[in-house]
């Protein structure tokens, strides 16, 4: 009985194994089929691919380098930093523009920034260099700018609070020398004096560092685009040509392997059913 059930579950395992010799001949069957299948196939998918408006492609490299600044209240970006701020201009501003695809990307080993950009539009890929320079240039124009006047009016509000520091600490130096009718001389050993007349230079200092900074940022103020220019080194360093994303080889390869894996799996559904009807067939 154990043997019978045996030799009937081998039986059931070797119809359900498919052997070479079955590849082999599902392929002799349904070779024709395959072939104009694929080759139908190809061609719509060709032929489509060729109605879709084309797409290009252009690769830039660019190397933004940053100049340290001494002012305070200005911020200070080491390459790394401005590269990545660099990589996240670009992309929230092509992320605006329908058609446009632009994936910026920062390389830390050769310190630059590479930047495959696609479009439709030839013209626009043609003048990529110029215009991302322009606008990496206007952008951080724009974020100097605002750092500049944030700076300036914290500055000009700490020299009006040291002057007032300034006039007060005067006001008590001449308190105390007209309190003692001794000779001058004798007034400054006083440690109170003394006291005064070191913290009158500390803010006299003081008053002159926040005027340095007040002279250099004035000028900055007024002239945006030379301080972004100093401060910041904006360089194409490479740039290819407009190219087609996908040539017509290219098109004609994937469509003929995606045609001829749609056109085996068709074969094997129109095998499999032929076979389900001659199995009914014989059950009748």
């Amino acid at each position: 009985m154990e043997l019978t059930q045996n030799t009937e579950l081998r039986t059931i395992e070797d119809e359900d194994e498919i052997s070479l010799l079955d590849i082999i001949q599902f392929f002799r069957r349904n070779w024709r089929f395959m072939a104009w299948g694929t080759l139908g196939l190809s061609a719509v998918a060709i032929a489509l691919s060729l109605l879709m408006p084309k797409q290009y492609q252009k690769q830039l490299t660019l190397s933004v380098t940053p100049v340290p600044i001494s002012v305070s209240g200005i911020p200070g970006l080491d390459i790394q930093q401005a590269s990545n701020k660099t990589v996240k201009l670009l992309e929230n501003h092509y992320d605006k523009i329908d058609e446009t695809e632009v994936k910026p990307t920062y390389n830390s080993e050769t310190q630059q920034i590479d930047i495959t950009m696609r479009s439709p539009d030839t013209g626009f890929l043609a003048e990529a260099g110029s215009q991302v320079s322009t606008l990496l240039q206007q952008e951080f124009q724009g974020i100097f700018g605002q750092a500049i006047a944030n700076s300036l009016f914290i500055t000009e509000l700490e020299i009006t609070k040291q002057q007032q520091v300034l006039e007060q600490l005067e006001q008590q130096i001449a308190q105390v020398r007209d309190s003692n009718g001794i000779d001058p001389e004798r007034i400054r050993t006083t440690l109170r004096l003394e006291a005064l007349e070191t913290q009158r230079a500390e803010v006299v200092a003081r008053i002159a560092s926040l005027e340095f900074d007040k002279q250099y940022l004035e000028p900055a103020q007024e002239n945006l685009a030379e301080f972004t220019a100093q401060v910041i080194s904006i360089q194409l360093l490479s740039e290819s040509k407009v190219e087609p994303t996908r040539s017509l080889v290219q098109i004609a390869v994937l469509a003929a392997i995606a045609s001829f894996m749609v056109a085996i799996l068709v074969a094997i559904i129109r095998d499999q059913v032929r076979h389900l009807k001659d199995e009914l067939s014989q059950k009748k």
